[in-house]
């Protein structure tokens, strides 16, 4: 019975200090990437299309712990096609949400979103194989931090009613080439 009183005691004194971090905001990847990873959503129309794919934003942290400068970098599609995956968007959105970070983690950052889907009909999971160019890292990006993945997911479930009358979604397809 102490045991397990121990045990509880230590998850109570866990989730207080991962609160308390939450609090915070630092950039303590896993604390900054599930608060995004919350703000971002999966972009509909993909959803219906089966479309997954992973795309990276950098950022900026000004000092008073501000984002600024947020801006998808890799892939670039033209005006048209961010308009209709929507990724873009999303991002973007869910940044405008995002509280300010302590002022001791001003600096520049890139962050991977991936956008990972599950068609239930076929019974697959597809997650992104694009990466960063190390050669546009190494011309633009060298004074920036690489962030961890943050994983956004999305699933052949979702909005049914927007599917076509067979309701049979199309087979996973990835938006970014690599």
């Amino acid at each position: 019975m102490n045991k397990i009183l121990s045990n509880c005691s230590f998850l109570l004194l866990l989730m207080v200090n991962t609160s308390f971090a939450q609090v915070n905001y630092d950039i303590n990847e896993l604390v900054f990437n599930a608060e995004i990873s919350k703000k971002i959503h999966y972009p509909i129309g993909m959803v219906r299309g089966s479309i997954y794919g992973r795309v990276f934003v950098s950022f900026e942290v000004n000092e008073e712990g501000k984002f600024e400068n947020i801006k998808v970098v890799h892939p670039i599609f033209n005006e048209l096609i961010s308009q209709r995956a929507g990724f873009e968007y999303e991002i973007l959105d869910g940044f405008k949400k995002m509280k300010k970070l302590s002022s001791k983690n001003q600096g520049l950052y890139i962050l991977p979103v991936s956008f990972i889907y599950t068609n239930i009909f076929y019974g697959n999971i597809s997650y992104p194989t694009n990466t960063f160019p190390l050669a546009l890292f190494e011309e633009k990006y060298t004074n920036f931090k690489v962030l961890n993945d943050v994983e956004i997911f999305g699933n052949s479930d979702q909005f049914p009613n927007l599917r076509q009358a067979d309701n049979v979604p199309p087979q996973n397809r990835q938006i970014v080439a690599f």
